[in-house]
């Protein structure tokens, strides 16, 4: 009886560790958490208070590395380098003057991940309304590079690539 108790145990532990295994994220699931996560944070409904955005704007920081570069294109007035709390205040402002701000992205191919950088291109979506009821924005392909730091993906480099159709 005791030998059938420790095959049942073994047996047991084994197929809880291939479990475990499976289900654990890896790398490319936890980027695309990341990507995911700007997307709900970069967003804005038109029913958002002032606090909620000021939340929102905490935890966007928190996605960044300490120094994120902005290569736009054409859109001289956004390329440049940042801290994470210079980008943090340049999109405050623009939560301030937009309605509604649509952020998302679709379409991740990683190119490479290696154990502390990783590259994807993408294709995104931005759009806003201004409290005008203008609507500006554009779909892209852009090229991310992302950084581990103390074990969380943060991104450190955006660069636009071509417009989308």
């Amino acid at each position: 009886m005791s030998k059938r108790i420790v095959l049942g145990a073994g047996i047991s532990a084994v197929v809880a560790l291939c479990l475990f295994w499976l289900f654990w994220p890896g790398e490319e699931d936890r980027i695309r958490d990341q990507f995911d996560e700007l997307s709900a944070l970069g967003s804005k409904t038109g029913q958002s208070s002032p606090l909620s955005d000021a939340l929102r704007l905490k935890e966007l920081g928190d996605l960044f590395s300490a120094k994120i570069v902005l290569k736009t294109g054409g859109r001289a007035g956004l390329a440049g380098e940042y801290t994470n709390r210079e980008l943090m205040n340049r999109f405050g402002r623009i939560r301030v003057f937009a309605k509604r701000l649509e952020l998302r992205f679709e379409e991740l191919e990683f190119l490479s991940i290696q154990d502390t950088e990783a590259k994807v291109t993408v294709k995104v979506h931005a759009w806003g309304t201004d409290k005008q009821g203008n609507t500006h924005g554009e779909d892209f392909q852009a090229e991310v590079l992302l950084q581990k730091s103390e074990g969380d993906w943060k991104f450190s480099h955006f660069t636009y690539l071509d417009p989308l159709p």
